[in-house]
């Protein structure tokens, strides 16, 4: 198996304070577009992911229970994460779609 390249890079997050009372109403830091939430892990209840279908933002929300605030911080782009900004498509073997190499 061949392996792919790894690196380090940096990165700068933004980060907001939310209402803990008011995930559902949560407003994209990009586009002030309402945010999709979604709970990927139910055994951790307080762990969100929240995506902005206007923009395709990602941000990463936490809100513990019973604390009335909890914080949302932007994900980045994987394009500033890859060294030279660039993603090249390449053929998949897996049912001949794309995906995605860096």
């Amino acid at each position: 198996m061949r392996r792919e390249p790894i690196w380090s890079t940096s990165a700068t997050f933004h980060c907001s304070t939310v209402r803990s009372s008011r995930l559902t109403e949560l407003t994209c830091q990009k586009c002030r577009a309402t945010l999709d939430l979604l709970q990927p892990d139910v055994d951790r209840p307080d762990q969100f992911l929240a995506i902005c279908l206007n923009c395709g933002s990602w941000f990463r929300v936490e809100a513990r229970l019973g604390e009335p605030r909890g914080v949302m911080v932007s994900l980045p782009d994987i394009t500033s994460l890859v060294p030279g900004n660039e993603i090249i498509p390449k053929n998949s073997n897996l049912g001949g779609g794309d995906q995605l190499m860096f």
